[in-house]
């Protein structure tokens, strides 16, 4: 136990003994016999208790605490006697007791104090000292219990490969592949005595509105706008049957389906109406520029070409907010936009007047690049790899999205109008030279036909064609209202 630093300052009793003189002998003492002695302070540091005494003679003394002889050495010079007190005391009181020796013919002197114990507070702890020197290096211990495994090293260099071994078991069959691409089918041997060496469709007819333009299809109706009758037809896809009529604004063409409505362009009114796709309820009645013909939905917004004002507009596809206007073409002279698709990246829009195609990028409607194409341009299509785009003239050309190169060009006798891809084939709606429907059916890999029908009546400026996962559908535009379904036998 370590005590407290106390300092004690009281009332001294002192016990003297005087030396009696014997007969005869002087009273007065030397300095190694001093008359008296008196204790005139103690500090209590830990175990060590120094006492600062007067009349500290050179004589032998002995320090008495609490009963009990301890170490001492005194100091005559500065009159301060050391000692060491018993570890272990409880707090309280003690007697000191101090006792200078004179020689067998005087008394001892004596000197007597009390001491107060109390128990130690820790304190502050001082800061670290610098560090020693190392030690020797001590004798090697005995060897340690295996530690536990450490982590996996890095894999090794691969070693020589070992001799093969024993044929093991067959396992358990597994899963089925994919399907794999369809083989040749067996020809109808019809076909063979009529030497229809390609394929051939089934057709059928419905009777929708006046003039019949544009064609969009819902993922069950084909929706058809009759620009002579200022309205769309929702028709059945099943079965061809027309299930309601909406009127629209003036001269309806373009048409465009976004997952839940229909956005119609009416060419004369130069607006879009926005129309629910379930029951026919118009949602907004939205301006755009003068002459839109053409409209695309790029996952997002829907996008309409202005033919008058060399731009197109962009519309927010959940409320029809204007989004943009942005110029198109070579901005030089008119270039009359008249048709739009999207590639899943960018919006290519048709120039019919400049012949060109200008690519635009959705985010902010800047122009990425533009490219020539043949003479007046009327038609555009993406295949989910390429670009086609056909002419007037009967030229279908094949570009690469990336850079614009023409991979191909395919000359058709007929004068295209519109375009539609099936997922595997490209079907283009036509007016022959000599007049007459025309449907051309093309293998887009190589641009090689895989079928030519000729239908009945006339196709107009304006005719559409749409695919709805079995059939294609077209429309005859002009003054008739007829609506085509071709379905591949």
């Amino acid at each position: 136990m370590h005590y407290s630093l106390l300092k004690y300052r009281k009332t001294i009793t002192v016990l003297l003994l005087v030396c009696v003189m014997t007969a005869g002998r002087a009273s007065a003492r030397d300095d190694d016999h001093p008359a008296s002695l008196s204790i005139l302070s103690t500090l209590l540091s830990g175990n060590t208790l120094t006492i600062s005494t007067t009349g500290l003679a050179k004589a032998e003394i002995e320090v008495n605490f609490a009963g009990k002889v301890i170490q001492a050495t005194s100091n005559p010079a500065t009159g301060v006697v050391t000692a060491t007190i018993p570890s272990g005391l409880s707090a309280g009181n003690y007697t000191l007791l101090i006792k200078q020796k004179c020689d067998r013919r005087d008394p001892d002197i004596l000197a007597q104090s009390d001491v107060t114990v109390v128990p130690a507070v820790a304190g502050v702890p001082g800061p670290a000292g610098p560090k020693g020197d190392s030690g020797a290096t001590g004798p090697q211990g005995l060897k340690g219990d295996i530690g536990p495994v450490g982590p996996i090293g890095p894999q090794g260099l691969t070693g020589v490969q070992g001799p093969a071994g024993a044929k093991g078991d067959t396992g358990a069959q597994g899963p089925a592949g994919p399907q794999g691409p369809a083989g040749s089918a067996t020809i109808d041997p019809m076909k063979i005595a009529l030497k229809q060496w390609y394929d051939t469709v089934n057709v059928t007819w419905s009777s929708v509105g006046k003039g019949p333009t544009g064609i969009a299809f819902d993922g069950a109706n084909i929706w058809v706008t009759n620009s002579y009758a200022n309205s769309v037809s929702k028709v059945r896809a099943s079965d061809g049957a027309v299930l309601a009529t909406y009127g629209v604004g003036r001269v309806p063409q373009a048409i465009v389906f976004d997952g839940s409505s229909i956005w119609i362009a009416n060419n004369a009114a130069d607006s879009v109406t926005k129309m629910r796709a379930s029951d026919g309820v118009i949602l907004g009645w939205l301006p755009v520029g003068s002459g839109p013909g053409a409209m695309a939905f790029d996952g997002a917004n829907v996008w309409v070409t202005n033919y008058y004002d060399n731009n197109v507009t962009e519309l927010r596809g959940s409320d029809g907010a204007l989004l943009g206007t942005y110029p198109v073409g070579t901005g030089v002279l008119f270039d009359g936009p008249s048709g739009i698709v999207f590639d899943g990246t960018y919006l290519w829009v048709l120039n019919s007047v400049t012949d060109s195609v200008t690519v635009l990028r959705p985010a902010d409607g800047l122009i990425i690049k533009s490219f020539s194409t043949a003479h007046v341009p009327n038609a555009i299509v993406f295949d989910g790899a390429n670009i086609w785009i056909a002419s007037q003239s009967g030229n279908l050309q094949k570009m690469r999205r990336s850079d614009g190169v023409i991979l191909a060009t395919v000359s058709l006798d007929v004068s295209p109008l519109s375009m539609v891809f099936d997922g595997a084939n490209i079907w283009v709606a036509a007016e022959g030279r000599s007049g007459g429907a025309r449907v051309v059916k093309l293998q887009p890999s190589d641009g090689s036909i895989r079928g030519n029908f000729t239908l009945g009546g006339d196709l107009n400026s304006g005719a559409d064609i749409a695919f709805d996962g079995t059939s294609v559908w077209l429309t005859y535009a002009g003054n008739n209202n007829i609506l085509g379904k071709l379905t591949p036998q």
